[in-house]
């Protein structure tokens, strides 16, 4: 219980800071919840459990050690702060504790029938007749005399105390606030944090300072040959670096939220790590803290492209570690931790985020914040004084705005984490968190990294807009249009809004001859391996030269750095079709307002998009023959501020304020970044021996989790590092589009369950194709 105290303690950023708690007094709760959150483990019911496997219900031993601690917190921090706080916070620390096995809920705590005080009352009996053998056992800073001890145990009191009761509906109405939410989750993240890493013995290390000079380094190394990009990048970079330099020490602690606007192709990425690498030299010197840094990114496919720049420049001086559904968890192992621990221990670093720097996806931040979850919430007290970088902002989703807008405040206000939210197309994200806010003053200014920013947008003309929206085109109507535009001579991009129109044009494309070049395509109906290859293909054929067509899916929009002549974009959203445009001509080297033609095929945008986001673009376009790249920052700021004035949708204001201002962690767990529409279902796709390979050892391995010659945590560590490696063969595909074409389940390769389903190597061509992936009842395939 002491190591776990110790930990919790040292958990505690110092850039931390409630209005309704002292940092002093969150200091002392993390101590005596970490030392008293397993104090129900010495009754004899406990110990017959481990003892003798004795499963009586009384060994249950988190609810008892939250009555304990409540009773002990009335005594230690009554009239230290606000009565009705004071209150509040006492029942968050019970919480906590009471739950520290669980999820978080308030639902349900004192229903009549639900809660056995008989049993309470016969574990506080048994605790009070050891009293003398365990108060002997505790430290010296914990030492208690006995009758404070049992007034700890005071299980009837806490019976008659009416407002403990209700303090879960008191929590919700007259004391009603965020703030709650945000000590709460706080609390309890660090209180799972420590007791899991203790558990394994991971103790905190000492992190370097890394000079943010050595991203200018990297940068010479990396330059091309061309002259007008590298300079246009540099002086970015040094106004950026400037910027921060020229803060004050007094602006630097209090500044907060930053933001990094520039176009695709100014060297964005490397910028954010050296700016954030800069902030944390400077809060070095004048906070006495190291912040971490977290790179959040909207796509795995940019994270592996940015995790080679991450390590070759931060090299063995700081730990990085990569946290996403497909991270190579083994990989990550360097040679240092080797020598210390073993699989669980780097999956269990890898799950607390318990690294300098992590690179991670907005899924994983923004699912371990609107969440209920143990697993989840374990690692939100890293976020607490870092450094979060979120790149791409304006992929997140439009009716999450508000809500992430608010919550990116209350972060920078209560947890004192700093932004740089970093994008070529600012969606105003802290504006629709004022709107959500209701008119609260922000604790922090705005500052904009690259103040000059606008000239670096008035002087692209990469590309332009042609919109062709006069009538709705079928397939064919579209392929004719293509074959009129194309000048059999250049790459060309073919973006689409739904698989199934993605494969009709793809082998529409395929099958005439007149094209009579490379064609390629791309969707997450392919597995992530072969994702891979095509991207790499495609790179080739463009520094090549080599004329070709890509087909894909908005898998392309965001992150894919290839560089094409020319693009057709089937209408959606204005940030998705300014992403589109990102993809061609991004170096400004194949000439001036290279082409982006946007058309409408029948009515697939309806069906992933919503109907007023495409109205507003159609309207934009509307009677318009071109649109110049230096006219897109106007067309976004104005997309931007009617959205505005639309007000907050409806999903962030229900999850704001009946989940986060009322405790309802059932509302908090409707937030949901990637959207199942349906129910998915992951397939393996057993492509090759690798493949197979890889399905062998996840069998072999489930076939002996139950035998009792290893640890089964370990176990459970190299099980989820195979699936990781499985990950690159498996595609997530719609329950309702397979049912005439539903691969056979995992089971049926060799007995062991699973829950995915198998594509065997002798039956794929029944399954999947080869260029475009999952098939489903009609030969074609869907998401």
């Amino acid at each position: 219980m002491t190591s776990v105290s110790q930990e919790s303690m040292l958990s505690v950023s110092p850039a931390i800071g409630f209005s309704k708690v002292t940092t002093k007094e969150i200091n002392m709760l993390t101590e005596l919840i970490g030392f008293y959150h397993d104090v129900g483990k010495y009754m004899d019911f406990f110990q017959e459990y481990l003892l003798q496997k004795n499963n009586s219900v009384l060994k249950n031993h988190a609810h008892i050690s939250a009555c304990f601690l409540f009773n002990l917190l009335k005594q230690k921090i009554s009239g230290n702060t606000e009565e009705i706080d004071t209150m509040c916070l006492n029942f968050l620390a019970y919480l906590v504790v009471r739950l520290h096995h669980g999820n978080l809920s308030l639902y349900g705590l004192f229903k009549e029938g639900s809660e056995n005080w008989g049993q309470l009352k016969r574990q506080a009996e048994n605790m009070i007749n050891n009293a003398d053998k365990i108060l002997v056992d505790f430290p010296e800073k914990m030492r208690m005399t006995s009758n404070d001890f049992i007034a700890c145990l005071d299980i009837e009191a806490l019976q008659k105390d009416r407002l403990f009761s209700l303090m879960p509906q008191f929590l919700k109405t007259r004391a009603k606030s965020e703030e709650w939410f945000f000590i709460l989750v706080y609390l309890f993240s660090v209180l799972i944090d420590a007791d899991k890493l203790n558990s394994a013995g991971i103790k905190k290390k000492k992190s370097n300072i890394v000079s943010h000079e050595k991203v200018v380094e990297y940068i010479k190394k990396k330059q091309n040959n061309n002259f007008v990009i590298n300079n246009k990048r540099e002086q970015a970079r040094k106004t950026i670096i400037d910027t921060i330099v020229s803060m004050s020490d007094k602006e630097i602690i209090n500044t907060k939220i930053f933001t990094l606007t520039a176009p695709t192709g100014i060297g964005k990425t490397l910028a954010a790590l050296e700016s954030a690498l800069l902030l944390r030299e400077r809060l070095a010197v004048l906070a006495n803290y190291k912040p971490r840094i977290i790179a959040a990114i909207p796509f795995i496919n940019i994270i592996e492209q940015t995790k080679d720049d991450y390590i070759n420049i931060l090299g063995n001086e700081l730990k990085v570690l990569i946290n996403h559904q497909l991270a190579d968890i083994a990989g990550q192992c360097t040679r240092e931790f080797e020598d210390e621990g073993s699989l669980e221990k780097i999956l269990l670093e890898l799950e607390s985020w318990e690294a300098d720097v992590i690179l991670t996806t907005f899924v994983q931040l923004f699912h371990s914040i609107f969440s209920a979850s143990n697993r989840a919430l374990k690692k939100l007290n890293k976020i607490a004084g870092s450094i979060i970088i979120l790149d791409e902002i304006q992929s997140l989703p439009e009716k999450y705005l508000p809500l992430i807008g608010a919550t990116i405040q209350k972060l920078a206000e209560y947890y004192g984490t700093k932004f740089i939210l970093m994008t070529a197309t600012q969606p105003k994200i802290i504006e629709f968190g004022d709107l959500l806010l209701q008119g609260q003053k922000r604790e922090s200014k705005v500052v904009e990294l690259l103040s000059d920013n606008e000239r670096y947008f008035r002087d692209l003309r990469r590309t332009k807009f042609i919109p062709i929206l006069d009538k709705k085109m079928t397939t064919d109507e579209f392929i004719a249009l293509l074959k009129e535009k194309w000048d059999r001579k250049s790459s060309v991009l073919v973006v689409v809004n739904t698989i199934k129109r993605s494969i009709e044009i793809y082998n529409k494309i395929a099958e005439e001859v007149c094209f009579q070049c490379p064609v390629l395509y791309l969707s997450t109906n392919i597995i992530p391996l072969k994702r891979r290859e095509v991207i790499s293909e495609a790179k080739n054929l463009l520094a090549m030269k080599v004329p070709f067509l890509m087909v894909s899916t908005q898998t392309i929009e965001a992150g894919v750095d290839l560089d094409f002549d020319m693009a057709f974009r089937d209408l959606a959203p204005l940030e998705s079709v300014v992403q589109t445009a990102g993809r061609v001509n991004r170096e400004g080297k194949k000439g001036d307002y290279l082409p982006v033609y946007i058309v409408e095929i029948a009515s697939d945008n309806s069906y992933v998009y919503g109907l007023h986001n495409l109205t507003k673009t159609r309207e934009y376009f509307k009677g318009k023959n071109e649109i110049p790249e230096t006219a897109y920052r106007e067309l976004i700021n104005t997309y931007y501020l009617q959205a505005l004035e639309n007000g907050v949708a409806e999903e962030s204001r229900t999850i704001w304020e009946e989940g986060i201002l009322k405790l309802d962690f059932s509302r908090i767990m409707e937030f949901k970044l990637i959207e199942n529409t349906g129910e998915i279902a992951d397939v393996f796709v057993e492509w090759d021996n690798c493949a197979t390979g890889l399905a062998d050892a996840y069998e072999k391995l489930v076939k002996s989790f139950y035998e009792n010659d290893e640890n089964i945590f370990v176990k459970k560590a190299q099980l989820k590092s195979i699936l990781a490696k499985m990950s690159m063969y498996m595609i997530q595909v719609r329950i309702s589009r397979i049912k005439k074409n539903l691969p056979v389940p995992f089971s049926a390769r060799n007995g062991v369950n699973a829950t995915f389903y198998w594509i065997p190597p002798g039956q794929i061509k029944d399954y999947y194709d080869e260029y475009t992936g999952f098939r489903d009842e009609a030969g074609l395939a869907f998401l």
